[in-house]
């Protein structure tokens, strides 16, 4: 398979391979033997595949259908706060040259009260890690509500955004507000 926006191939000689593939659900995990774990899953057409995998990792979030398969009796339980997320261009023209600044090779985790925030840069699409390519990635833990990506009220999202501008540093609150879907 070879590299799509929506699907990527990592190969490092002597590591292996590793291979994301965006978009599809998995519906079924088993072991078969020695030859590692069939993984069935539906891709967005819903067209049902399988595939033997040496390791599987379940990044699907807080409602995983990994853990569900793996861990039927495990029941999520709400930690009493919520992450916002979201990520902005780099090269978005109305972040600041101080926002960038802020966040090229190092890790902002500013904080205050009820608030903590975790911003930095990450590859852009295609995993793209080029100055001008990146996306900076914000996360800011607060509220205890959950919203996906897209569903968030337009005055939610502005109010989120009016807190951020109030309580934040500059660098910190453009990140807030020049996310354009953030979700949570």
């Amino acid at each position: 398979m070879g590299q799509t926006p929506m699907n990527v191939v990592v190969e490092i000689e002597g590591e292996g391979k590793a291979e994301y593939k965006y978009g599809c659900t998995v519906t079924g995990l088993r072991d078969v033997a020695d030859k590692g774990i069939e993984v069935e899953y539906e891709d967005r057409d819903g067209k049902t595949s399988t595939t033997i995998a040496d390791m599987v990792i379940g990044t699907d979030g807080p409602s995983s259908t990994v853990r569900k398969i793996l861990l039927p009796d495990v029941k999520r339980k709400h930690a009493g706060y919520i992450a916002w997320q979201g990520t902005v261009p780099k090269s978005e023209a109305s972040v600041s040259v101080e926002a960038k600044e802020a966040f090229f090779e190092k890790f902002a985790f500013p904080h205050s009260r009820r608030n903590q925030i975790l911003a930095y840069v990450i590859p852009g699409e295609n995993s793209a890690p080029k100055p001008g390519k990146r996306l900076i990635n914000g996360t800011a833990k607060r509220h205890p509500i959950t919203i996906p990506v897209g569903e968030m009220r337009r005055e939610i999202l502005n109010q989120q955004r009016a807190h951020a501008r109030k309580i934040l540093s500059p660098q910190i609150a453009e990140i807030v507000c020049y996310t354009p879907q953030s979700f949570i």
